[in-house]
């Protein structure tokens, strides 16, 4: 039986060959302290590093667990203090270890070597820049054209005329429909389907479907990540457009038609429905939705299962389903947490009234001096108006008989 531990380690990025510290400090920026030449061959976390690899501190409240460590250097920030060990000083731990990430994941997993795998299915008029390859099982369809270092993973579909920029991954088992363009350095990982048909039905008189020919494309531009099975729809006229920096994790919808803005971010299972533009810097939550032909601002936000059915303008922080700004749905959480308290105060009120107790409040808050004997003086003037009626009554009779 193989131990939670042991799988643990075997997740971990390894280099076959030691590298030095002194080529993580190139390679992040950060200050060097200690001896360069130390000889390591991961990053791993504090709790579980081996003494030929380098753990991180994000904080100097970490400062007792990094020094109990094993690992054989840490990369720290500035206020942590002294190291017993060799090491790494950066100002922004963070930036600094997504830069050791990078460089020793393109160290453990360097770039196939350009050309295309003898397996792949490469049509007419098909050109590659400088430095492409395409894998295994790959399919690339008559006129593609793929950008120097493009990388086309095994079991790829690549249509009719799609456009591939320089640097661009495509993982495996990525699809890419006819026309379609992606930008440089683009990620797209495994099952991700770029180009598929837009949902786009018109109805017959009997009140079938029927379908409606989606003739655009998918333009995205540079920089930009699209999760595994991410599907974005093919434009019916025109261009389904994902602007620059766009992160699209896992599962999401993006709908024939819409407009992506730049550095916008969604999280898994977001959909956005046809024809709906969203602007730059937006930030959509796990399960947060837009209906169609709406436009939504620049700076967004939307927490998880928002459901956006309305336009917003600029830097508006959402909530709810209908979505509404986040503050108000705070104010409305808020009272719901009072409501029941608030109707069984108003409930007795009545009760009191009713009984003739009383539960009116005079000035000050007290109970009302005569607040008792209310219903009680109601009552008595009640009954002295109907007798007034009654004498007058008979009076009129008395007078006409006369």
């Amino acid at each position: 039986m193989i131990s939670v531990a042991a799988v643990k380690r075997k997740a971990a990025v390894r280099l076959d060959e030691a590298i030095t510290l002194g080529d993580l400090a190139r390679a992040s920026g950060a200050r060097l302290q200690g001896d360069p030449q130390t000889q390591l061959k991961g990053l791993s976390s504090l709790a579980n590093a081996l003494s030929d690899e380098i753990a991180f501190a994000r904080s100097a409240e970490r400062r007792e667990e990094a020094l109990a460590s094993r690992a054989g250097a840490l990369l720290v920030g500035e206020d942590f203090g002294d190291l017993d060990r060799p090491g790494l000083v950066a100002s922004d731990v963070d930036a600094a270890l997504a830069l050791l990430g990078e460089f020793l994941m393109a160290r453990a997993f360097p770039p196939p070597a350009p050309g295309v795998d003898d397996t792949a299915v490469v049509g007419q008029g098909v050109t590659m820049g400088e430095g492409a390859s395409v894998g295994p099982l790959a399919v690339l369809e008559d006129g593609v054209s793929l950008g120097p270092r493009a990388r086309i993973g095994a079991g790829c579909f690549v249509g009719r005329r799609a456009e591939i920029g320089p640097e661009t991954i495509l993982h495996p088992n990525v699809t890419v429909g006819w026309g379609c363009a992606l930008g440089a350095r683009c990620i797209v990982h495994s099952g991700a389907v770029i180009g598929t048909d837009g949902f786009g039905y018109g109805k017959n008189d009997d009140g079938s479907y029927r379908k409606v020919p989606q003739l655009g494309n998918v333009a995205v531009a540079d920089d930009v990540e699209i999760g595994a099975c991410t599907c974005i729809d093919r434009a019916t006229i025109e261009s389904t457009v994902i602007e620059s920096g766009v992160k699209l994790d896992n599962l999401v919808h993006i709908a024939h038609n819409c407009r992506i803005g730049r550095d916008t971010a969604m999280a898994a299972l977001v959909g956005i429905a046809g024809s709906t533009k969203i602007g730059a810097r937006s930030v959509f939550g796990g399960q947060a939705g837009a209906i169609g032909h709406i436009t939504i601002g620049e700076g967004v936000s939307a927490i998880a299962k928002t459901g956006v059915t309305r336009s917003f303008g600029d830097g508006v922080e959402l909530a709810g389903m209908p979505a509404r700004e986040r503050t108000k749905v705070a104010r409305e959480l808020a009272f719901l947490k009072r409501a029941e308290e608030i109707v069984k105060d108003l409930r007795d009120r009545v009760r009191s009234l009713e009984d003739g107790t009383g539960g009116l409040s005079g000035a000050g808050g007290a109970p009302g001096k005569d607040a008792s004997r209310a219903p009680k003086n109601r009552r008595a003037k009640k009954s002295a108006k109907k007798s007034a009626k009654k004498s007058n009554r008979r009076g009129k009779g008395s007078s006409r008989s006369s």
